[in-house]
């Protein structure tokens, strides 16, 4: 478990770095278009968490059964990784998820700056990670713009080519969507559990403080 964290960070901070080259060096004119590969260089930050979900279930098995919310999260970016590339919103997909990135990789920076005796109080990563999910929320809307609700699947008879069947499942927008609001969910519990883990440490702080003072008046 020592390792968890900087692999953590290292991930964060190459996620960013590929995800700023992506946007920096973006070429399309049509920024709702979708990532015409999944070759293609913008698409590797979403890919990233995909590799990086697959190895944390096969490297850190037990920790990720011990927090049950790790395990979902990491399903979730799975699915949505691999699907979301071949969407519409290709642009807005990668801000989102170098954001996304760049919130957790300063929770993750501040936690190692704690771990080896630096002084924080904890609001400055409850106050990044809330605004960094704010932010994501406006490119969900930009995506759901761009994002189609039709997706046809076809079935045609190979004789004569007449219609078998046809249904509409949006696939794009039902991932966007879905995907989208069981990482808030899971992201509102995290920060929930990191303001009440502030609010305690403060609490802390302010009694052995509040100790201090009697003490010192009653000398």
């Amino acid at each position: 478990m020592l390792v968890w964290d900087p692999v953590c960070l290292a991930h964060n901070t190459l996620s960013v770095l590929v995800g700023l080259y992506a946007l920096l060096a973006w070429k399309r004119v049509d920024l709702s278009d979708t990532c015409s590969s999944l070759s293609d260089a913008e698409v590797l930050v979403m890919l990233l968490q995909a590799v990086h979900s697959a190895s944390d279930f096969i490297v850190f098995y037990p920790q990720m059964l011990a927090e049950p919310i790790l395990c979902w999260h990491h399903s979730i970016l799975i699915v949505v990784a691999t699907i979301l590339p071949r969407c519409q919103g290709c642009f807005y997909l990668v801000a989102a998820f170098s954001i996304a990135e760049f919130g957790s990789g300063l929770i993750t920076a501040e936690l190692e700056y704690r771990k080896y005796g630096g002084k924080s109080s904890g609001l400055a990563r409850v106050v990044v990670f809330g605004v960094s999910r704010v932010f994501n929320l406006t490119l969900l809307y930009k995506i759901l713009l761009v994002t189609p609700t039709v997706h046809e699947f076809i079935l045609t008879d190979s004789g004569d080519g007449t219609l078998v069947f046809k249904t509409n499942v949006p696939v794009c927008l039902l991932t966007s969507v879905g995907g989208s609001a069981m990482m808030l969910l899971l992201n509102g519990i995290t920060w929930h559990r990191m303001f009440r883990s502030y609010l305690k440490q403060r609490n802390t702080q302010f009694g052995a403080q509040h100790c201090l003072t009697k003490a010192a008046t009653a000398a």
